[in-house]
C-alpha cells in the first residue's frame, strides 16, 4: 500500500540525502509488534485484503516544475502510473507477469511502449501489492528486522529493516505512537548506477476505513531538484479496466494511396 516510487525520482533525479536521525534507545517491542501497529494504522488486515482496486490522482512537482500523476493499483499485481510535467509524460506497467514502460528521450527512453526489464519489473513489484510489505510478510519471502529505536523530528520512532527474497532492503521509520510510515529508504539501480531513494510520507487520511499519506516526498542521491506527489483523490475499490495494464498494440502503418488508372 505504502507506495516507494523508487523509478520516479531515478528517472528524474533527485536530492543530497539529509544526516540520519540518532538512535536512542533499544527498542523495547518485538518485530511482530511493531509490524502488527503498522497494519493496524493502515485500517487493519482484514479490510487490507478486501481491497480490489485503488486508484490515486494527484499532483507532481519536479523543482519549480509541476504536473499531474495517475496511480491504478489493482489485484492481482497489477500496477500504472502515469505522470505528465509539461511536454514530458512517463507511464509505467506492470500487470503480474510482466512490465513495460514509455519514458521520452528528455530522460533517456525511447519515446515508445517498451517491453520492462526483469531488473526494472521486480523494483516496480512491490508497488503493485495491495496489501504491502507488512501483511503476510514471512509468506511473501521477506525477513524483518527491528534495527532500533530513533528519535524523527522530535518524537519517538521505529526503524525496521525489511530483506525480501531476492536481497533487495528497505528501511522503514515507523511513528512510535500512531504506527504510521514516516520514512521508507531503499536502493534501487538507474541505468546500471546503484541510486539511495528516501520518500517522506505525512498527511494521512482516512478513505473508506483505510489510512494513506496523501503527501509523498522524494529524494535521492545526486543532487537534483527535489520531487513531490500531493494526492488530491484516492478511491477504494474503484472500476480499473484491466485493459490499462495491457501492452499498447501497435497502430497499422498507413497504407499508401491506391492510384486509379487514367483510363487512356
Amino acid at each position: 500500500m505504502f507506495r516507494k516510487f523508487s523509478l520516479v525520482a531515478v528517472c528524474l533525479a533527485a536530492l543530497v540525502l539529509g544526516a540520519s536521525p540518532r538512535v536512542f534507545a533499544t527498542p523495547d517491542v518485538t518485530v511482530d509488534e511493531v509490524v502488527a501497529k503498522i497494519v493496524k494504522a493502515q485500517g487493519g488486515e482484514d479490510k487490507l485484503k478486501a481491497v480490489k482496486a485503488i486508484k490515486s490522482t494527484g499532483k507532481f512537482t519536479y523543482g519549480p516544475y509541476e504536473g499531474t500523476v495517475t496511480v491504478l493499483q489493482k489485484r492481482p499485481k497489477k500496477s500504472r502510473r502515469d505522470i505528465t510535467l509539461g511536454p514530458i509524460a512517463i507511464t509505467t506497467v506492470i500487470d503480474g507477469a510482466s512490465g513495460w514502460k514509455n519514458e521520452p528521450p528528455q530522460i533517456g527512453g525511447s519515446g515508445k511502449p517498451e517491453k520492462m526489464s526483469a531488473d526494472d519489473y521486480q523494483e516496480e513489484e512491490d508497488n503493485a501489492d495491495l496489501d504491502g510489505d507488512f501483511v503476510n510478510y514471512k509468506s511473501k519471502g521477506k525477513t524483518i528486522e527491528l534495527v532500533g529505536k530513533e528519535e524523527f523530528e522530535g518524537s519517538p520512532v521505529y526503524l525496521l529493516k525489511v530483506t525480501d527474497k531476492g536481497g533487495k532492503v528497505t528501511t522503514y521509520t515507523v511513528d512510535a505512537d500512531s504506527g504510521y510510515v514516516l520514512k521508507i529508504k531503499t536502493k534501487t539501480k538507474a541505468r546500471g548506477t546503484e541510486v539511495e531513494i528516501e520518500t517522506t510520507l505525512s498527511n494521512y487520511k482516512e478513505v473508506n476505513g483505510l489510512f494513506f499519506p496523501f503527501t509523498l516526498e522524494i529524494k535521492g542521491q545526486g543532487g537534483g531538484p527535489g520531487q513531490s506527489i500531493t494526492f488530491d483523490k484516492i478511491e477504494v475499490d474503484a472500476t480499473i479496466d484491466d485493459a490499462s495494464f495491457a501492452f499498447p498494440a501497435e497502430k497499422p502503418a498507413d497504407k499508401p494511396a491506391e492510384t486509379k488508372p487514367s483510363g487512356k
